[in-house]
């Protein structure tokens, strides 16, 4: 039985690619609550709901040769309030990521805006 190695453009080896756990943040929420840290703002007016995804798949297809190979297994949208953002907005997101069948086992939960 042979193993196969992977390189990583960083030339570590490893016998297996480890799949790779995505964080969306979304930094808008409907109000900014005092006991919060995260990076997050209240929005004032429409958030720039396509800008952002925009920008977001921008930084990803430029992260994709570091990562490549490897499957998503998990996205967790956080930071502010994620549902402030469309549904197909979070779509567009969710078909940027690395990987077959994105849709398989998905489950998503939101508290109200």
């Amino acid at each position: 039985m042979s193993v196969v190695v992977a390189a990583s453009p960083s030339g570590v080896r490893l016998a297996q690619l480890p799949p790779l756990a995505l964080y969306v943040h979304i930094p808008w929420c409907v109000k900014k609550c005092p006991y919060c840290d995260f990076n997050s703002h209240q929005a004032r007016g429409d958030v720039p709901e396509r800008a952002y995804v925009e920008a977001l798949v921008a930084d990803l297809e430029f992260a994709l040769p570091d990562v490549w190979g490897r499957r998503v297994h998990s996205v967790f949208f956080g930071g502010g309030t994620p549902s402030l953002f469309s549904a197909d907005a979070i779509e567009a997101l969710i078909s940027a990521f690395p990987g077959p069948s994105r849709r398989k086992n998905s489950a998503a939960t939101a508290k109200p805006a």
